[in-house]
């Protein structure tokens, strides 16, 4: 980010000549003060957090390719299927930092128990932005089970199926 410019102003009047210092009368030395203890430190509390933004993705995307970590919040939970402790599980509302995106995997840590960099899957951390709105044919059969979509409206995914909704 770069600061905004700001212009400079006009002077309204020219500028005074600087008073000259005047010699003073010498004053009366201190009176003696015992030392005094320094004032307890307070215990810090932690910073105020900044409210959670939403991020474009390729925003993101571009800061992790310059080797500047993220700090996300999960929208859904993980579990790994496997016991390969390469995965990380997740809950939903968790801080992460991420630190790269390999296909649809993103590797990176939870601040709350850092426990070095895992895998996760990038649909935890993304919500989709409904572009064209969708409302599923009433004669279709079980019509009530899909969702009807409005444009501007967010959605997680929990699963992307690999070429099965292929030409919707």
């Amino acid at each position: 980010l770069r600061p905004k410019p700001r212009q400079l102003e006009e002077p309204q009047q020219p500028p005074q000549p600087r008073p000259q210092p005047q010699q003073q009368a010498p004053q009366q030395p201190a009176q003696f003060q015992p030392p005094q203890r320094p004032p307890q430190e307070q215990p810090r509390s932690a910073p105020p957090q900044a409210q959670p933004q939403w991020l474009d993705f390729e925003a993101v995307r571009q800061r992790l390719e310059s080797g500047q970590p993220a700090r996300v919040l999960s929208l859904s939970e993980f579990r790994p299927t496997t016991a390969d402790d390469r995965y990380m599980p997740l809950q939903a509302n968790q801080w992460v930092e991420v630190r790269r995106f390999h296909d649809k995997l993103a590797c990176g840590s939870c601040l709350a128990a850092p426990n070095g960099d895992k895998w996760f899957p990038v649909n935890n951390i993304v919500a989709y932005v409904v572009e064209t709105e969708f409302a599923p044919d009433p004669g279709w059969p079980n019509a009530d089970s899909f969702l009807k979509l409005q444009r501007g409206g967010c959605v997680v995914m929990d699963a992307i199926y690999e070429g099965q909704w292929e030409g919707w």
